[in-house]
């Protein structure tokens, strides 16, 4: 997969017999993009045609509360983020954070977007392990009060481990027929799970790519070649830098 129009292409080529569809939906895609990669963007079309949003939405970290190592500054992973979806018209990227003095809260993000969107349901995208950390993060539950959720499977996280979230109730029937990673071996690759004074949560099944932007800052820093990994755009900016060397 060299660049954006391959995983365009791989997504008109899927058909389902079943897909979950939402109000209106806006999905909230967050994370340091450190950088922007093919995973991120797969995932994004993804949820964006499984789930029938209307956009999805890409808001880099300004201040992480967690402060990252080897982080390059929020206007490189900007324009990197510009040119990986420049396009496409259902993505779409906010500098929301840039714009609010004091650490990147959830909460605050969305109340903001809430604000943006206001007719619309927001759902906030994450793996399952980032769901499972939501307890430890600013006012949990009034996160899960302030959105709904998009939650995907990914190595090496189960979608059985998702139950461990005291936010989460077990469905009726369990998670019999979506227990794989292809979300191609079930006719749906979404299903709804119920949650603990919260809003929805959708979790939607996506092709697994074993690419991290951790890894790819490695490669970088060992002179390897991560052109398969990144939009074109973003390799040449990477390179022309000289970033995460």
């Amino acid at each position: 997969m060299k660049n954006f129009f391959l995983v365009n292409r791989h997504i008109n080529n899927l058909h389902y017999k079943y897909i979950m569809s939402v109000r209106d939906g806006i999905g909230l895609y967050g994370g340091t993009f450190n950088p922007i990669h093919v995973a991120h963007l797969m995932v994004a079309q993804e949820i964006w045609s499984h789930c029938r949003l209307r956009r999805v939405v890409f808001i880099p970290s300004y201040n992480p509360p967690v402060k990252r190592e080897g982080i390059v500054s929020f206007e490189d992973r900007v324009a990197m983020i510009e040119m990986a979806i420049g396009g496409s018209p259902h993505l779409q990227l906010s500098e929301v954070e840039a714009k609010r003095q004091g650490p990147s809260y959830t909460l605050l993000t969305l109340m903001e977007m809430r604000r943006q969107f206001p007719d619309s349901e927001l759902f906030f995208i994450a793996g399952i392990d980032t769901f499972l950390d939501i307890p430890n993060w600013y006012l949990p539950q009034q996160i899960l009060s302030a959105t709904s959720f998009i939650v995907t499977p990914r190595p090496p996280w189960h979608v059985t481990d998702l139950l461990q979230s005291p936010f989460v109730e077990v469905p009726v029937g369990g998670l019999e027929g979506f227990e794989g990673t292809d979300h191609r071996a079930s006719e749906s690759p979404t299903i709804e799970l119920p949650v603990r004074g919260g809003n929805r949560l959708i979790l939607c099944k996506v092709t697994p790519l074993e690419v991290s932007s951790s890894t790819i800052r490695e490669l970088i820093r060992l002179g390897k070649d991560t052109s398969r990994l990144l939009h074109h755009d973003v390799y040449s900016y990477i390179s022309s830098r000289g970033l995460y060397k």
